[in-house]
């Protein structure tokens, strides 16, 4: 008899093996798995009558079904097969045919959908579904499941869950309406404590009811996920620009006012939306910058610029006040601004769209005197004495200077521009001289023509990557547009962000936290937002979306 038995072992093991070596060559050879591994493995799959799969994938008890990496908050359905692979008819079995066990994650994976056909028939197969809603972004969640069956080999066949949760990315409308409700101009701003918060900044018209118009604040502290409700911390039908910027202190907004041609500043605290004290500039002014590129704080302090284009001679000014406030007798009371009037002596009347950038050790201005793209360099320590400051040229074209943004870093300058020849296309030069005296022939970083848009934003949050988003009509398509460079802006990749109708001429915003990278813009009705402000986001630098 015991010589039968091992006739009988010695005429099923070659069967075991054969199905070894397939299961090695299916697994592409495999080293992790050792060879006495894959006939355990045969082995076990040998016994089983009631099989699990995840699609053509068969899981074995003890083995791990994976999730996708999914949004944290959003459910993601994962629906699993049992399947009868034996000879015998398998009842599966109660209370619960398929029920949580315990694992850390356990608390993300719920909503089970129990099997209807509660019989198998040899070759017949049923259903199950989970889901899997990570509570957190950047975490890893695991569960343990068992199923219950009258099969002999494995009654409580035990497997884990496996998922991980990331940061909201991809598109969505802060804010929109159908009609009589209109946003436009966004802005973003980020402050990283004491809790990390996303700001969008808007202006808001409401043809219904224009006590609501004004500029809008929003803020989110889920990466762009959810919304808080908006607080209209300018209530004006009248407002023009506005600039909007985060520091250490809180948040910063310039605006104009277009009626009464003046300018204002106020600052909240951060962690608020408390706007409580507003600055008021005197001069007339009816050309003030729209973008975001007139205001930055940088060594404790605030900057800003404004184009005064009523007095005579028109001015540019710059304006300069310690960032926060300070305590006098039990009071606390805003610094005062210092101003600064950008005059190189010339004859120009230049100003327009004024940008600025500051480092440690000067604040550097690009702004548009019709025909010609100008600069100035000022050095912090000798701020007060116009002596010191040096001016440049960048650019002069037969037509206007439509657009400018200036950038720079320890080593070079960068000037991102448009002009008014009915292109609209982005271009950029470069200076490694930091006086700005010399630039680089100008060129098309986009490698686009556009009919479209001037307005561009531009980001370098480091000397290395570089972003700038616009919106164009490129192709015969409206879109808003992204190019990108990793090399110092050697080379660069353009990409569509958005081709729907109701893009082409929004405004556009831009706000980059590391490796995120956020764009928000301002659509219309032909938008399958409507009229909205919407933002897109991308967790890899701006490769996807």
């Amino acid at each position: 008899m015991a010589g039968l038995n091992r006739l009988r072992f010695a005429r099923r093991a070659p069967r075991i093996a054969v199905g070894a070596l397939a299961l090695l060559v299916s697994l592409g050879c495999q080293q992790t798995l050792s060879l006495k591994a894959l006939v355990e493995r045969e082995v076990v799959n040998s016994k089983i009558g009631l099989a699990l799969y995840d699609g053509a994938a068969r899981i074995l008890p003890g083995e791990t079904v994976g999730w996708p990496d999914t949004i944290f908050g959003d459910p993601a359905t994962k629906t699993l097969t049992l399947k009868n692979d034996g000879s015998k008819n398998v009842t599966l079995s109660g209370p619960l045919i398929v029920s949580k066990t315990g694992g850390g994650g356990q608390a993300a994976y719920g909503g089970i959908v129990q099997p209807v056909q509660l019989t198998l028939a040899p070759g017949a197969s049923t259903s199950f579904s989970v889901d899997f809603t990570p509570a957190a972004p950047d975490a890893d969640y695991a569960c343990d499941f068992v199923i219950n069956s009258n099969d002999a080999s494995f009654p409580a066949y035990a497997f884990s869950g496996s998922g991980h949760s990331t940061q909201w990315h991809g598109s969505k409308a802060i804010v929109s309406a159908a009609g009589t409700t209109y946003f436009y101009c966004p802005k973003l701003a980020y402050v990283a404590s004491p809790t990390p918060t996303l700001y969008a900044a808007y202006k808001v018209y409401d043809s219904a009811t224009p006590a609501n118009s004004g500029i809008a604040i929003r803020s989110s502290v889920d990466g762009g996920k959810t919304w808080s409700a908006a607080t209209l911390v300018v209530a004006s039908t009248d407002v023009g620009g506005f600039s909007f910027t985060a520091s250490s202190y809180g948040l910063h907004l310039f605006y104009s006012l277009t009626s009464a041609n003046t300018c204002h500043y106020c600052a909240a605290p951060s962690g608020t939306l408390s706007f409580t004290w507003t600055g008021s500039f005197s001069f007339g002014t009816n050309y003030y910058n729209p973008g975001n590129e007139a205001i930055s704080c940088a060594n404790g302090q605030v900057y800003v610029a404004a184009y005064d284009n009523t007095s005579s001679p028109k001015k540019l000014y710059l304006y300069v006040r310690q960032d926060g406030f300070y305590s006098y007798m039990g009071s606390t009371i805003p610094w005062d601004f210092t101003s600064y009037v950008v005059a190189d002596g010339s004859t120009h009347t230049g100003g327009f769209y004024p940008t600025l950038k500051v480092d440690a050790n000067n604040v550097y201005l690009a702004y548009t005197d019709s025909k010609v793209l100008r600069t100035a360099r000022i050095p912090r320590s000798t701020i007060s004495d116009p002596g010191t400051w040096s001016y440049g040229t960048a650019w002069t074209d037969a037509s206007n200077i439509a657009r400018d943004v200036i950038a720079i870093d320890s080593t070079r300058a960068y000037l991102f521009y448009a002009v008014s020849d009915g292109t609209g296309e982005p271009r950029l030069r470069a200076s490694t001289d930091l006086t700005l005296g010399s630039w680089s022939t100008g060129h098309s970083f986009s490698g686009e023509g556009s009919d479209g848009s001037n307005n561009i934003v531009f980001r370098m949050p480091d000397g290395n990557r570089m972003f700038a988003v616009w919106t164009s009509r490129y192709g015969g398509v409206d879109s808003l547009r992204m190019s990108r460079s990793t090399d110092a802006g050697l080379s660069w990749s353009t990409q569509p962000l958005d081709a729907s109708s109701g893009v082409a001429g929004s405004y556009t915003a831009m706000e980059i936290v590391g490796s995120t990278v956020y764009a928000a813009y301002s659509t219309n009705s032909p938008h399958p937002n409507g009229y909205s402000i919407t933002i897109k986001k991308s967790l890899d630098g701006g490769a996807t979306w």
